[in-house]
């Protein structure tokens, strides 16, 4: 094959081709912000849009404390690391439920299929982030006007991933991005892009990956209720100080829109490493570690770790436990001192022979902000 006779030229222009993204993401934040570097107290927490895509998507990999870009090996790869899905060995297809505080949730479906002998897989997704309705409030009706408002904030894509041998694989997501509120709406696309490296240190498997999310354009708010009409009066106050005659008073209302700011996405790059410190026939340990550089917050870094277990021919349970640790919150205290730590666990049954469905259950501390409890259901084909 071309590949076999050429892998070292492929390889090259790959990181060729790689090396403007990996450039890009390292250099997004001097961008948004020229001063980054002199001005020390500078923070650019909450001044992102479409923070909705930082949210973890799927129990295992919340579970495990985010650290999961190396171990993603299923489905839920298609959120953590596109070249995960390299690992399939059949169609896969899962849905995964959060809730969060103040009336939120997020819902997120995707699938995958494997094809050209496992070496390309294709596969979709779609997630949605609702948001409860309010009742609209204002300066003359603070306690509510009796209409109310809701919004949401959905992601959805196509991803591919290429098994360019036994050991790398690696995968890109293209995305739509689109948020409403009051009928005020901003749009995006934006790439995400992976690889896995699998190998063995000290004769235990172990995986190395690097993942660079939510690249991609700027996001703008437009719509109908940023509409308003100006009139002359408010134009021209004093019309002999502006220099204005009495006429500008008899001029129809005009036409406006209120200006609206563009916002960056929220990118990040990230590294991970995965590592089976024990594993038979029927028991696998993992310790997985993962740093995180971020546009729209610190850097973080978090850890976990996965017991799984055959208990027989047809059932598959596991533990899963993991922190994530953001630069900022080292010192945290009080009812926010166990922010970021996370646990839970699933159960995979084969009901049949080439066909097998997994149920997955995720906690995670938010501090002051109580907690997150994810639900996933799993489909796949052997």
């Amino acid at each position: 094959m071309w590949l076999a006779k050429n892998r070292t030229a492929f390889f090259g222009l790959l990181a060729a081709l790689l090396m403007p993204a990996l450039v890009s993401a390292a250099t997004i934040e001097t961008i948004a912000n020229p001063l980054r570097g002199r001005v020390s107290d500078f923070s650019n927490v909450g001044n992102r849009a479409a923070e909705f895509l930082t949210i973890p998507v799927g129990a295992r990999g919340l579970a495990m404390g985010n650290a999961f870009i190396a171990q993603a090996d299923d489905i839920s790869a298609i959120y953590w690391n596109p070249a995960g899905l390299g690992f399939l060995e059949g169609p896969q297809a899962f849905f995964s439920h959060l809730d969060m505080p103040l009336g939120f949730s997020i819902d997120y479906t995707a699938a995958a299929y494997p094809m050209l002998d496992g070496k390309l897989i294709l596969g979709g997704f779609f997630g949605i982030m609702n948001i409860a309705p309010e009742e609209i409030t204002t300066v003359e009706s603070p306690e509510g006007t009796g209409a109310f408002y809701d919004g949401y904030s959905t992601q959805f894509g196509a991803t591919m991933a290429f098994n360019f041998s036994d050991r790398f694989s690696a995968g890109v997501s293209v995305k739509g991005i689109r948020e409403s509120i009051f009928q005020i709406t901003s749009n995006a696309m934006a790439f995400d892009m992976g690889t896995n490296y699998h190998t063995e240190l000290f004769d235990r498997p172990i995986r190395l990956s690097f993942t660079i999310n939510n690249l991609g354009t700027n996001m703008q708010f437009k719509g109908d209720n940023l509409f308003l009409q100006v009139r002359p009066q408010e134009l021209y106050s004093d019309p002999l100080q502006d220099g204005a005659s009495n006429r500008m008073f008899n001029r129809d209302n005009r036409n406006a829109f209120y200006s609206t700011s563009k916002f960056y996405l929220p990118t990040s790059f990230q590294g991970g490493l995965a590592m089976d410190p024990y594993s038979t026939s029927d028991m696998r340990w993992t310790l997985a570690a993962q740093f995180s550089e971020n546009n729209y917050m610190p850097s973080s870094f978090a850890v976990g770790t996965e017991l799984a277990r055959s208990v027989n021919a047809r059932f598959t349970a596991a533990l899963r436990w993991g922190w994530n640790i953001e630069r900022d919150e080292v010192d945290l205290s009080g009812s926010d001192q166990m922010r970021g730590m996370s646990w839970g666990g699933g159960i995979e049954c084969n009901v049949l022979k080439n066909m097998g469905i997994a149920v997955d259950y995720a906690y995670r501390d938010m501090g002051r902000l109580t907690n997150n409890q994810v639900f996933t259901l799993m489909w796949k084909m052997m």
